[in-house]
């Protein structure tokens, strides 16, 4: 049985109030767990020494001391060293002290969104915030329109255009350098900006999707198109349907990603050369086939065999549902499979061995002749301890399984 004691000891929250009361004591257990600084007595809490150990190991802990020590700068400086976002809990009036604030920005540069207009103005410090990773929204609009606060922005973090002045969207440098960083910042770029080929290019080349958000007339372009692909799967939602029909493009596509199938020209659909090829790459080709493509054996049986997406049973063809070469690849991809079968085929020992090896809580759908089976259940058994309450009565009491689902998965033995 597992001893729990040696676990309460590490934590003030199941000591008695007399140990929550004893400074002594209850440094001991903040130097291991500063949070437990919740569960001090409210005298400690108002207790600068027990305070300050717990903010300097874990800044977020300020949130637990009495007011006044909230309002302590000391108290507040040690926590934000160790976690600019304490400055949230420290009392307001402590947002107008330039050094706390440049502490908790400097710890947490998001945290320049509390920070006082003196500093909001300050130039060098928001340079130096922008920087680091802070957020050219959180920026007063004087400084988004600043050339060099931007550029170190969009530097960061492209997206951080958004936010630049209207002025600065349609400066190419800044533009480029937002979509160098983020080729999605594309978006917010100046209407004629999304219009020059250099920076759509540019775009398109750290994020294919990007061509989304190009001029009409640049995503038309082909050579545009077949970069934007290149460099992402999803860009073929947006490319024409001489893109969407080469074979060649399509299927590096689908070799970085096998879903982007689904982007494809229709006609591809019909190319049994084509499906194969996308079958090879994992592709989920049995939900997109043509109707003539899904009656021959060979290639639903690849299909099962290579797909790296789930399939349905509606998914295979009336003609080839009855197959035993078919019913075994799709059982051996999803033993749940066995489920959608007729009851002679969930009677056949052979196809519920190797669906319960697949998943073990396919034997739920065994027919109750194989749940009494020992060696089917056996299997099942290794597969996933709770598939127990599938077996027959008998086999729920049998020592040797109930001994294996014990072994294997630490069974509470509630069937």
């Amino acid at each position: 049985m597992f001893d729990d004691s040696e676990l309460n000891n590490n934590t003030l929250a199941y000591q008695t109030s007399d140990v929550k009361a004893n400074k002594k004591e209850v440094l001991r257990y903040l130097k291991n767990k500063p949070n437990d600084l919740m569960h001090v007595s409210e005298e400690l809490r108002a207790d600068r020494d027990v305070v300050m150990l717990a903010v300097s190991l874990e800044g977020e802990c300020l949130k637990y001391a009495a007011k006044p020590l909230q309002k302590d700068k000391d108290i507040v400086k040690a926590a934000i060293q160790n976690d600019g976002y304490a400055l949230l809990h420290a009392d307001k009036s402590l947002y107008d002290d330039m050094e706390i604030i440049q502490i908790a920005v400097q710890n947490n540069p998001g945290m320049l969104k509390f920070a006082n207009d003196e500093f909001k103005k300050n130039k060098r410090l928001v340079l130096e915030v922008v920087k680091s990773g802070g957020y050219l929204e959180d920026v007063i609009p004087e400084l988004q329109a600043d050339k060099e606060i931007v550029m170190a922005a969009v530097n960061n973090e492209g997206l951080n255009l958004e936010y630049a002045s209207n002025e600065l969207k349609t400066d190419k440098e800044v533009v480029m350098a937002a979509v160098n960083n983020r080729g999605s910042a594309l978006q917010y770029a100046d209407k004629n900006l999304q219009a020059n080929k250099e920076i759509v290019s540019a775009a398109i080349s750290n994020y294919g999707s990007a061509i989304e958000f190009a001029d009409n007339q640049l995503q038309e372009d082909i050579n545009l198109q077949k970069i934007a692909v290149h460099n992402s799967p999803w860009a073929l939602e947006f490319a024409c349907q001489q893109i969407k029909s080469d074979k060649e493009i399509v299927l590096a596509a689908i070799k970085v990603h096998h879903r982007a199938i689904c982007l494809a020209d229709e006609n591809l659909f019909s190319d049994k050369d084509f499906m194969m090829q996308a079958a090879d790459y994992g592709a989920a080709v049995l939900d997109c086939a043509s109707e003539e493509i899904l009656t021959d054996k060979d290639f639903v049986v690849k299909a099962l065999d290579c797909s790296r997406s789930m399939f349905s049973y509606e998914s295979i063809p009336d003609s080839l549902k009855n197959d035993r070469d078919v019913i075994i690849k799709a059982l051996k991809r999803d033993g749940m499979f066995l489920g959608e079968l007729d009851k002679k085929y969930r009677c056949d020992k052979e196809l519920v061995m190797i669906a319960v090896s697949e998943l073990g809580l396919s034997l739920e759908f065994a027919c109750e002749e194989l749940q009494n089976d020992k060696s089917v259940v056996m299997i099942a058994v290794n597969n996933v301890s709770s598939v127990l309450k599938y077996a027959s009565t008998a086999l729920q009491n049998d020592r040797d399984i109930v001994l294996t689902a014990v072994q294997f998965w630490g069974l509470d033995l509630q069937y």
